[in-house]
């Protein structure tokens, strides 16, 4: 454009104010009144002349300058002078010669208007944010971009939407809400950054303050009593070993008890939960291995193993050391696990320390193999090295058994949470002064509890409310005599009718007692408050809803003043359904071939009673445990597929099951027989289970039966063997009034060479009303020719629990549950037999191989078989047969089975029809 003038050439001085906004407005208003100038013809006439000599009224222009209009520039108005930057010729490819113009000369023109996007008379070459009206243009950065449309308006780097003071480009922040910025604000002794340097109360001396955690207006620490565990007292500042006061369960729970405390060894914070010096005998059972001399730990034999729970770390895994004190063991063990050793089997463990590993250490579990012990560190096999809770000798002189077969006189076991101040209020905090609820002098002995601080009055509500170290100085004295109430793992069974439980507490007040009442919780949380009417004695039912729940059983009392004082709390509590189990081996059905695979569906909503102990010893077992199907014969055995049918029954049906588990392995239905003069004769397989079942109060609530025997009874005729079976189904139903089905196994063939009890199995849904189905034992692999891998028994119990839920729970289980059962069979014509499977019938498969299984009463060769809908079509070259068998043999074979796998009946002899 060589003779126009260019924004470049001049300065912001130039041409107009030298404020910047201006400036560039103004110069670019320069460079287009120029170029109309420039653009005008001069002279007269045909005129030829250059623009400066021709008529100065002749030229015109329109323009607009800052919003207002100047419709007629005269020429005359215009300077002729030079401009800055030089001369004012023609423009770039033009001449001043007139006759090369488009008009002609003395000629009036007008530029058109310049374009105005947003319509606020401001052309968009001078609009500073041209997009949005915006008369007055303003732009506080003077950064060309006019506030209107300007995300930081102060040009500080923080947008506007997050800066405090938009307008101002050296705040952005008001860290307190005074009004005043960051950058211009004091920092106060507030909790506060005032200054916005990231640190509060910068500058001022910190000290330690006391909190008010429960509002009372009372200043202070958890109280060394009420720390839960070992591991906070050592966090609270107490270092010495010795014998302290904690409250593991917390607020609501237990009681205090006094705790043995490790403060120095092996980082210290170790609590011991169970200690056994044989110089003090022995235990006598699982039970007393639980909880045992709980208010002297130092006793010989003591254990907390009842309060396990409390000492879980925040991972929910429990840290625990084992040691052999003064004994030819000085080492010791430290571990994580997360199962309880004192409820099952191993799980979650992790190695911290460990210094013996023989006899297959792995942590700790409840010994499922013997009664020999409580807990052992044997994991998964029959020994019981690193015993707890020995309840016989080992070795002599008396011991038990320890690290790499060393007998020992003695066992501690310790446990250590990791998060030491687990259900305490605050610890004190470092403040520049006592802002808020703070404050420097410490004066409450119960900073959880809002009725408990310094001179309060007392409440007789079983604490120090006034802190004078005296609980219910003056009160009167009362408590509880629990004579009936739940034990340890309680389970009780439901009534089907109303899906609840009902139970009741039983006591008697003592003292200013003068009320009994029932605090009972579900999971933890508030479920139902019952009272107890006038006179000492007292009788108080309680109702807990069926469930996968875990319920707590608060008792206390109270002598009219509000305030109810606990003296026992009964845990993990469920309420569920009563199945029982028996029959012979394969009902026992422990781990025969040590796969280690059934305790792995251990639940606590899967419980048994007792001990399946074979013998008269059974009765040294009254508690509930934690169902298990690896070991035979120790409490709470119940064997593989009886410990997989009752979890898939709880899962499906969130019910909680009891499984008693009565089998005995090797015996006939003979064995099976009720003794009518004693029927709990201890020396009789009925008797047991019949004692077990009254001494855990459910036989009025057995829901079903499940029966696996036969194996034993060889070929006994099929009508004594009836004869039996029926006598003591008979007896069931005396016993078990109220048992809604019974659901025997067919047995498969192989040891003992059972026969025609096999059809009895078959036939019996036919003949007893209460036996609502049956179950083949065909169909799946792992059969050593006696007894089955774990496959195998958790497919029975798969094929069982399906049963049990559409007859008892009314569950729509879909596909063919039933096992395939032969209705009739008959000659479709020469060499033609149809055997009918009926309603079980659908959807079969004969696999290959299974045809040699068939045999015909004449001894004819069947030629071939093949399923046509729901039968078996055999052809031979004889049709004088009356009778056709299908029996298998023992091993893993081909047979004849549905969609499901599910293996058809065996059966003897079924007649053929015309």
């Amino acid at each position: 454009m060589g003779h126009l003038l260019d924004e470049r050439q001049v300065g912001d001085e130039g041409w107009g104010p030298g404020a910047r906004g201006d400036g560039m407005r103004r110069r670019r208003l320069g460079a287009i009144v120029v170029a109309a100038l420039v653009l005008g013809c001069g002279g007269s006439g045909a005129g030829t002349g250059d623009t400066r000599t021709g008529p100065a009224s002749d030229i015109r222009t329109s323009l607009e300058v800052d919003g207002e209009r100047s419709d007629e520039v005269p020429r005359s108005d215009v300077s002729t002078d030079e401009p800055p930057g030089g001369d004012l010729g023609p423009a770039d490819g033009a001449t001043a010669d007139c006759q090369t113009c488009d008009v002609p000369a003395d000629t009036a023109f007008e530029i058109p208007p310049a374009p105005d996007a947003d319509g606020d008379g401001v052309v968009d070459g001078l609009d500073n944010c041209p997009s949005i009206f915006n008369l007055e243009q303003a732009d506080l950065d003077g950064d060309d971009i006019g506030d209107a449309c300007d995300q930081d308006d102060d040009g500080d780097g923080v947008a506007d939407l997050s800066d405090a003071f938009p307008q101002d480009p050296t705040e952005w922040s008001d860290s307190d809400g005074d009004g005043i910025g960051d950058n211009s604000d004091e920092e106060t002794c507030d909790g506060i950054d005032n200054d916005g340097d990231g640190i509060a109360d910068n500058g001022f001396d910190l000290h330690e303050f006391y909190p008010d955690a429960d509002g009372d207006g009372q200043y202070g620490l958890v109280p060394d009593e009420l720390q839960p565990s070992c591991a906070s007292l050592l966090a609270a500042g107490t270092t010495q070993d010795g014998v302290y006061t904690a409250d593991p369960d917390g607020p609501g729970g237990f009681a205090e008890i006094p705790v043995r405390c490790d403060m120095t060894r092996d980082g210290g914070g170790w609590t011991l939960v169970f200690h056994h010096d044989v110089a003090d005998g022995y235990w006598a059972g699982n039970q007393d291995s639980l909880e045992r001399s709980i208010d002297n730990p130092s006793a010989l034999r003591y254990s907390i193993l009842s309060h396990l729970e409390a000492f879980r770390s925040s991972d929910g895994s429990l840290e625990m050391r084992i040691e052999w004190p003064g004994t030819a063991c000085p080492g010791r063990n430290i571990w994580r696990q997360t199962s309880n050793p004192a409820l099952g089997p191993i799980a979650g463990y992790q190695p911290l320390d460990i210094e013996y590993t023989d006899f297959s250490w792995g942590g700790l579990e409840l010994n499922s193999f013997n009664a020999a012990s409580f807990i052992d560190g044997s994991v998964g096999i029959a020994y019981w090295f690193y015993a707890v809770g020995s309840t016989v000798s080992w070795s002599s002189p008396p011991a038990i058994p320890a690290c790499s077969m060393t007998p020992a006189e003695r066992v501690s076991l310790w446990v250590r949470p990791d998060d030491p101040v687990a259900g305490a209020s605050p610890a004190p905090v470092m403040a520049c002064g006592p802002y808020g609820a703070l404050s420097d002098v410490p004066g409450d002995c119960a900073p959880q509890d809002p009725y408990v601080f310094s001179g309060a009055p007392e409440l007789c509500d079983a604490k120090d409310n006034d802190c004078d170290g005296t609980v219910d100085e003056e009160c009167p004295l009362g408590s509880i005599t629990v004579t009936s109430g739940p034990k340890p793992l309680q389970f009780y069974p439901r009534t089907p009718a109303t899906g609840t439980c009902t139970f009741v507490v039983e006591g008697e007040t003592q003292g200013a007692a003068t009320e009994a009442g029932i605090r009972l919780l579900q999971d933890g949380k508030p479920f139902g408050t019952t009272l107890a009417g006038a006179g000492p004695l007292f009788s108080i039912p309680v109702t807990m809803d069926v469930g996968l729940h875990k319920y707590e059983v608060v008792v206390e009392w109270d002598n009219g003043t509000g305030w109810w004082k606990p003296v026992a709390t009964f845990k993990n509590v469920v309420c569920g359904d009563v199945f029982l189990i028996d029959g012979q081996s394969n009902a026992v059905a422990s781990d025969y071939h040590g796969e280690l695979l059934g305790d792995k569906e251990s639940s606590t909503f899967v419980r048994s009673f007792g001990s399946s102990v074979n013998g008269p010893s059974v009765a040294g077992d009254t508690g509930f445990h934690i169902a298990v199907a690896d070991s035979p014969y120790v409490p709470g055995a119940v064997g593989q597929w009886g410990l997989h049918l009752a979890r898939t029954i709880m899962e499906a049906e969130s019910t909680p099951i009891l499984l008693i588990n009565g089998a005995v392995g090797g015996t006939t239905v003979q064995q099976h027989q009720r003794n009518d003069a004693n029927p709990e004769d201890l020396n009789t397989i009925y008797g047991r289970l019949l004692w077990r079942v009254n001494k855990a109060g459910v036989a009025g609530s057995v829901r079903g039966i499940f029966w696996h025997q036969g194996e034993s009874d060889g070929a006994m005729p099929y009508k004594d063997y009836l004869d039996l079976w029926t006598a003591m189904y008979d007896d069931w139903l005396t016993d078990y009034p109220n048992v809604e089905g019974i659901y025997p196994f067919q047995v498969r063939a192989g040891c003992g060479n059972p026969t025609w009890n096999r059809n009895v199995h078959r036939d019996l849904p036919n003949l007893l009303p209460k036996v609502k189905g049956h179950m083949s034992t065909t169909g799946v692999s792992g059969h050593d020719g006696c007894h089955f891998y774990h496959s195998a028994y958790a497919e029975w119990g798969e094929r069982m629990a399906r049963l049990a839920r559409r007859d008892l729970y009314g569950a729509d289980v879909p596909g063919n549950i039933e096992a395939p059962d032969p209705v009739k069979a008959s000659w479709l014509g020469a060499g033609t037999l149809s055997i009918e499977y009926g309603e079980t019938g659908k959807n079969l498969v004969l696999q290959p191989g299974a045809e040699v299984f068939f045999t015909l009463s004449n001894g004819a060769a069947v030629q071939s078989a093949q399923v046509v809908g729901t039968t078996v079509v055999l052809t031979t070259s004889n049709s004088a047969a009356t009778w056709v068998s299908f029996v298998d043999v023992q091993g893993d074979i081909a047979w004849l089975v549905n969609d499901l796998g599910i293996g058809s009946f065996a059966y003897y002899q079924l007649p053929i029809g015309q």
